[in-house]
């Protein structure tokens, strides 16, 4: 995954935010594509989140990934990266009437 380090929980918050975007800007419509390229014993993990968020339904099926991947070092951002993040949240708040309240 590229060092993304992402869990499938990760996936299920990024579906949440996707979702208010989608309400917020085009009448909750949302399309989501599944590409290659992942690995095959988390990929199932990380569809499910997805599902479930969507559905506002969870299982309650474990997810057994994510305190391995959160034990991993490194994942603290480097000065350069929260400059860049600042910069496009402030960026967006500029660009976006209302951002500010989301």
């Amino acid at each position: 995954l590229g060092r993304m380090l992402l869990a499938p929980s990760h996936y299920g918050q990024m579906t949440a935010a996707l979702m208010g975007v989608a309400e917020e800007h085009c009448d909750g419509h949302l399309v989501l594509v599944h590409e290659g390229g992942y690995d095959p014993g988390v990929t199932p993990f990380c569809g499910l989140a997805v599902v479930e968020e969507l559905a506002g339904e969870h299982v309650g099926v474990e997810d057994p990934y994510s305190v391995t991947i959160n034990e991993i070092g490194g994942q603290e951002l480097a000065p350069h990266q929260a400059d860049v993040i600042e910069r496009l949240a402030d960026d967006r708040v500029r660009a976006v009437p209302g951002a500010a309240s989301s």
